[in-house]
């Protein structure tokens, strides 16, 4: 069995590279503790295109009470917004998805000539984040409305 020791905790300040692709973490508050997105660059046709997976989509766990039965604050609410629309605001080309209904990825893949020029479309990032901050505020409205 092949041993495994983590030598490096990352950061929210620092940039890692690894061969020729740099990337780096931001957390990301979510549906769970600790959440974090990853950014990454690399080079595509000899230009540097970020990409970035975001860290935690979901709204399960977000409730006022799930919150509460797991010990976590109510403003973490506000923080998952917040953290998505700012977010929002960072220049990504490539969204690269662990999972997320609002993009399906196979639909690039399909549409690709093997150049990977399909994948680059820095319209979706923003998009699709500020649509789900959106959703959330109006899914969650009441519970917003709250004090924390």
């Amino acid at each position: 069995m092949l041993e495994f020791q983590v030598d490096v905790q990352y950061d929210d300040q620092s940039v890692y590279e690894i061969g020729n692709c740099a990337f780096w973490a931001e957390h990301s508050p979510g549906h769970t503790p600790g959440t974090s997105s990853i950014f990454y660059r690399v080079a595509h046709r000899g230009k540097p295109v970020v990409c970035a997976i975001q860290g935690g989509m979901g709204f399960n766990g977000l409730r006022r009470a799930e919150l509460a039965a797991n010990g976590l604050p109510a403003s973490l609410q506000q923080d998952y917004v917040d953290s998505l629309l700012r977010q929002a605001d960072l220049h990504v080309d490539c969204y690269t998805p662990a999972h997320h209904p609002g993009y399906n990825i196979l639909d690039a893949a399909a549409r690709d000539d093997g150049s990977g020029d399909a994948f680059i479309d820095a319209s979706v990032w923003p998009r699709l984040l500020r649509g789900h901050a959106e959703l959330f505020q109006k899914q969650f409205a009441e519970e917003l409305k709250l004090p924390c």
